[in-house]
């Protein structure tokens, strides 16, 4: 796991010591004039900023502070009668996934999730009924899934992918069926297992629903995502083509 602790500090001061030491061995081979001793301006400049960077959160503290942001939110979701109040709480909750999905770009902060359990607190969020945390918490499944093995079997694993085809078969707002379908097209990408469990959990037949739904944006990812399990999933016996040829 990711963090900025003193032992990296140290090994930072020791990075900064050793690079100075080599300079100046470097100038007393070429025979160079000695640099000049470093002004206290400049000595109390660098001191700040190694202070900063010691001080400074590491993605892992900003990560977990965001996920108990999205679990405070969706547990209030569930007690607030003010919709005022909903919709204000909803805001502060979908900014947390959207900046955890930032951090998720990384594959490092990505695998993170799982030690920090991550994932659960993700899925109560696509699990309510508020549109704009579902959009982020499918995006931010998506970016965990992308060519991530680790999350990939970790996502089979703790049975979200019957998740993401409920919310991409039910869902009437199409911004979360497009955005359940980007979660599902990452989590099955290259990925035997869960090809297979999509297969298992009759993920071709919602696909066809999704083809002959009339939403351009959800009939052009499902038809991308079909292109790329014919492409790519020999093995599920022609399923692919049987759902393009059953949507003509």
């Amino acid at each position: 796991m990711a963090s900025a602790g003193s032992g990296d500090m140290s090994r930072l001061q020791g990075v900064l010591k050793w690079s100075v030491e080599q300079q100046q061995q470097e100038r007393e081979q070429n025979g160079s004039e000695p640099a000049e001793e470093m002004s206290a301006e400049r000595r109390e400049f660098l001191q700040a900023a190694l202070a900063d960077l010691q001080s400074a959160p590491s993605d892992v503290d900003v990560m977990k502070a965001n996920l108990e942001s999205v679990y405070k939110v969706v547990k209030s979701v569930g007690e607030s009668s003010s919709s005022e109040d909903v919709e204000s709480i909803v805001e502060q909750g979908a900014d947390a996934l959207e900046q955890l999905t930032d951090f998720c770009e990384g594959i490092d902060n990505a695998n993170d999730m799982i030690p920090l359990g991550g994932f659960p607190v993700v899925e109560s969020a696509l699990l309510t009924n508020k549109s704009s945390l579902q959009c982020n918490a499918l995006q931010l499944f998506g970016t965990l899934c992308q060519n991530n093995p680790r999350c990939q079997q970790y996502t089979i694993s703790s049975n979200l992918l019957p998740k993401f085809l409920h919310v991409l078969d039910s869902s009437e707002h199409a911004g979360v069926r497009t955005k359940a379908l980007f979660a599902t097209s990452c989590l099955v990408k290259d990925f035997d297992p869960a090809q297979a469990a999509f297969a298992e959990a009759r993920g071709y037949e919602i696909l066809r629903r999704c083809l002959s739904s009339g939403l351009e944006k959800v009939t052009i990812k499902a038809s991308f995502l079909v292109a790329n399990l014919v492409t790519h999933s020999p093995a599920n016996g022609g399923a692919p083509v049987c759902v393009v040829a059953a949507a003509a």
